[in-house]
């Protein structure tokens, strides 16, 4: 179901990372409280549109190389963890190697809401990933100690 529609059917924990946030070590279930945008390798932020102005995000940006991103891209922490890239592809129903480009979202629960896959030929249409946003942001999902679980 994530795969094809970019959404999940039931409330799905992101798997968690080990994180640099301004030099300091942390992990994502830290950012709670606030509407994460993960987004992994090659990715841009030209869906911005998809987010509502004036909506406080946190960005994170997952690398498999640290050194190959470094300042490329618009993020407030960063990971290179290669075990979490083969994570977020599980939890997205695809292969490791297809998912440089993709972008997540979390919202402030903590429950992952949406995803687009980085391949034009996605059949994520963009119009459903900017309606699961809207949704993360205006529609958290409960927190009923949700947990976490780790990768």
């Amino acid at each position: 179901m994530a795969k094809r529609t970019g959404h999940w059917p039931s409330a799905v924990l992101p798997p968690d990372l080990q994180l640099r946030c301004d030099g300091r070590a942390t992990e994502l279930r830290a950012l709670r409280g606030q509407v994460v945008v993960l987004t992994i390798g090659r990715s841009e932020l030209s869906e911005a549109g998809a987010v509502p102005a004036g909506i406080p995000l946190r960005y994170v940006h997952l690398n498999r190389d640290s050194e190959a991103a470094a300042g490329r891209f618009r993020s407030d922490c960063t990971t290179d963890d290669p075990d979490a890239w083969t994570a977020y592809a599980i939890v997205a129903g695809i292969e490791p190697e297809q998912l440089d480009g993709a972008i997540f979202v979390i919202d402030a629960n903590g429950w992952l809401r949406a995803w687009r896959s980085g391949d034009a030929a996605s059949e994520t249409r963009p119009d459903l990933f900017a309606q699961q946003v809207k949704l993360a942001i205006e529609q958290p999902f409960a927190a009923d100690d949700i947990g976490s679980h780790r990768h």
